[in-house]
């Protein structure tokens, strides 16, 4: 996505009207995003990107042009969670998929979902899940089909 919020919306726009047919210019006033919504569009972007280098509150408003106090702000009114709360929650989103689909030992995990050690991944499983990293693993990981 394009880092010009404007930009942005066009893009999502012009991928609309090539689906369904219609011109950017049917597009009613109700129905344009304001430019706080095109920002936070473009944060929620820049955070599935680089989610993982964990990046600061700090650097992802520079990337939208808000300040950290403003963005923080308006990302919680239109997504309903703190910035840090959407990248926690990206970041356990793919660690499950890792540990459903991989072999790849916790700590390796860890590592590449961009925490510092397994004891946070650990902390946060628990917390959000109800269930440590290794009892997620042996729940939901997909076992290969035997061919009979």
């Amino acid at each position: 996505m394009a880092a010009n919020p404007v930009l942005a919306f066009l893009q999502i726009k012009r991928l609309q009207m090539n689906k369904d047919g219609g011109e950017i210019g049917n597009i009613s006033e109700a129905q344009k995003p304001t430019i706080d919504e095109l920002r936070i569009a473009c944060a929620k972007e820049y955070f599935q990107q680089h989610f993982r280098c964990q990046p600061t509150l700090e650097k992802v408003a520079r990337h939208v042009n808000l300040s950290p106090w403003y963005f923080q702000r308006m990302f919680r009114k239109l997504t309903g969670v703190t910035p840090k709360r959407f990248l926690q929650l990206m970041t356990l989103e793919e660690a499950k998929r890792m540990l459903r689909e991989t072999n790849k030992p916790l700590i390796d995990i860890t590592l590449e979902i961009g925490m510092s050690g397994s004891s946070r991944l650990h902390d946060l499983f628990t917390k959000r899940e109800g269930m440590t990293p290794g009892e997620y693993r042996k729940q939901y990981q997909r076992q290969p089909r035997q061919i009979n």
